[in-house]
This record gives structure tokens, C-alpha cells and sequence, in this order.
């Protein structure tokens, strides 16, 4: 009796094991809560429509807009890795937009089709609460798309101030914990973590700006 006692408890403690280590990441090795659908139509970059009919739109990202540059090439990207594939669609905070859209992010097997937009140049990233599970992760990949000039970076330059999450019109940034500043095209603005930053549109009294920039 003991000894099953032990078989059990080993078993729950092993299941427990296999659970935890199926948490969601960044990298979509593995996915938590979802549900999976056919991708029927591709709209555009960042969103599709699904066998039931409802349009999805893509968490954490924007791809251009049919009257701007690289829209074909984001759309045509989306087509190529999800069309007629089916998909895991797993939710953030908010279920819909305010047009009704589904906000999803997608998984395609192993591959986190968000952030794979992102680093490869095909999609910004939007980061709009309350869903903003992985607006940090997608950040840092945006920044080194930027940095690499990959897909419509290869086009267009943004302010690393912008990446960050400050409005259009900021010129110098600075970490929440420090008295230092940086200018917005200085490379070091890469090392500040996008929670953790003030930004300003004149040079801010009392800091002094950075020596490595």
C-alpha cells in the first residue's frame, strides 16, 4: 500500500512538472490555452479570417496599411506562412476590438507568428492595454530589426524614442532610475527596458545626457 502510495504521489508530481514546463513563451515552443482554426482569407498583415467567419487581428503588431509601403510584402508574408493552415489563437486580456475583430495571438506549430513579423521587418509593434503580455519581448526584437535595416526598416526609420512607447514629438529619453538622458537616434536608448522609461520633448532640467552617446 505504502509503495503505491509512492507511485501516485510520483505521478502528480511529474504531471505537475509536465504542465508547468508547458507554459507559453516568447519563442511558441509551447502554448497554454487556445483554440484551434482554419485561416480561410488573408486581409492583410495582420489580420485574417477564420473557417467560422470571424476576422482576427493580430495582438502586438501593425503592418502597413494598403496605401503604404511594404503592405503587399507583409500580406503576402502572412499569406505564405498561415493560409489555409490551421492555427492555435490564444487570447491576452481582451477578448474584441472595437470593430468586432477576435484579438489573437498566433501559433502555427512551433513558430509565435507574432514577433516572427516583427523581427523580420514585415510588422511594428502596437502595444495597446490591457494586452501587453509581450510588449517588452516584441520591443526588443523591433529594435534589432531596426538596427539591421530588415524588411520596411530597410525603407523607414523610427525613433528608438517611438520603440520605447514615448508619442511622436519626444527627443530625449531616460531610464525611470536615473538622472541620465539619451538623444533618440543614440544607439544606447537599445539597453533601457520599455517599462522603465521617462520621456521628454525638451532637455530635462536636472539630468545631465549621456557621455557614450
Amino acid at each position: 500500500m505504502r509503495l503505491n502510495g509512492l507511485i501516485k504521489i510520483s505521478f502528480v508530481i511529474l504531471l505537475f512538472f509536465i504542465v508547468g514546463c508547458s507554459k507559453e513563451n516568447i519563442s511558441g515552443n509551447a502554448v497554454l490555452e487556445g483554440d484551434e482554426y482554419l485561416v480561410v482569407e488573408i486581409i492583410d498583415g495582420d489580420t485574417f479570417e477564420i473557417d467560422n467567419g470571424v476576422h482576427i487581428r493580430m495582438l502586438g503588431i501593425n503592418t502597413p496599411e494598403i496605401n503604404e509601403d511594404y503592405y503587399q510584402e507583409a500580406k503576402d508574408e502572412l499569406k505564405k506562412l498561415i493560409f489555409n493552415k490551421t492555427v492555435l489563437l490564444v487570447r491576452d486580456k481582451q477578448d474584441k476590438d472595437k470593430y468586432g475583430r477576435d484579438l489573437r495571438y498566433v501559433y502555427l506549430g512551433e513558430m509565435f507568428v507574432n514577433p516572427y513579423l516583427v523581427e523580420n521587418g514585415y510588422a511594428k509593434t502596437l502595444s495597446i492595454e490591457p494586452n501587453t503580455e509581450f510588449t517588452e519581448e516584441f520591443a526588443l526584437l523591433e529594435r534589432d530589426a531596426i538596427e539591421n535595416s530588415k524588411g520596411l526598416w530597410g525603407i523607414e526609420q523610427r525613433s528608438a524614442c517611438i520603440v520605447l512607447g514615448c508619442e511622436e514629438g519626444t527627443k530625449y529619453v531616460a531610464s525611470k532610475n536615473s538622472k541620465t538622458y539619451y538623444d533618440c537616434d543614440c544607439k544606447k536608448t537599445t539597453r533601457l527596458r520599455v517599462k522603465e522609461v521617462k520621456c521628454f520633448s525638451d532637455v530635462p532640467k536636472g539630468y545631465t545626457k549621456s557621455k557614450s552617446c
